[in-house]
């Protein structure tokens, strides 16, 4: 017989990122626009590992939107 150990609090924390993740796909289809799901995920992220710099949020928001549009107008992908 083998035992298994299981650490529920490294599971529920693997579980709410892959909530994160979730939601974000799901609001991202939901509204057809891939920088939806872009800014839910990386707020849910910056939230959830607890950023308290305001920088970072600003950063990480022009980094996805910036993205986002580069792949839109420039390249012209629709997503």
């Amino acid at each position: 017989m083998n035992w298994k150990v299981i650490h529920l609090q490294t599971e529920l924390k693997a579980l709410v990122i892959l909530a994160i993740l979730v939601v974000s796909y799901l609001l991202a289809r939901v509204t057809d626009l891939f920088v939806v799901g872009a800014l839910v995920c990386s707020l849910g992220f910056l939230v959830y590992f607890r950023c308290r710099k305001p920088s970072y949020y600003a950063i990480t928001l022009t980094l996805a939107v910036a993205i986002w549009a580069a792949f839109r107008f420039v390249l012209n992908v629709d997503f």
